[in-house]
């Protein structure tokens, strides 16, 4: 048994051809069109994510506000309770004085 070139091409060589050729570019299309939605997607969560950050970062930025102005008005409300002590001291003073000796 004699192993022979065959040099003709024939209509199966060129049907192979062509449907390699058919299967790759379909391949090919359909690797490119999931990579594009792939891209999509991503850049939709990464906008969802940068406009989740900014709304976490606002609301820190409002609890923040929001603690320091308690924590003025917890200031002030010492400085208050401070001076009304002070005056109740006062008062006391001024009735002891006020008041007869034995």
């Amino acid at each position: 048994m004699a192993v022979t070139f065959d040099n003709r091409v024939t209509m199966g060589n060129l049907l192979t051809i062509g449907a390699m050729v058919v299967g790759l570019s379909i391949g090919w299309a359909t690797i490119e069109a999931r990579q594009e939605a792939l891209e999509r997607r991503m850049e939709m969560l990464e906008t969802a994510h940068r406009e989740k950050v900014q709304e976490s970062n606002a609301r820190a930025a409002a609890v923040d506000a929001r603690l320091r102005s308690l924590e003025v008005a917890q200031a002030s409300q010492s400085s208050d309770l401070r001076a009304i002590q002070a005056g109740i001291d006062e008062i006391k003073a001024a009735l002891n004085r006020l008041a007869p000796r034995p």
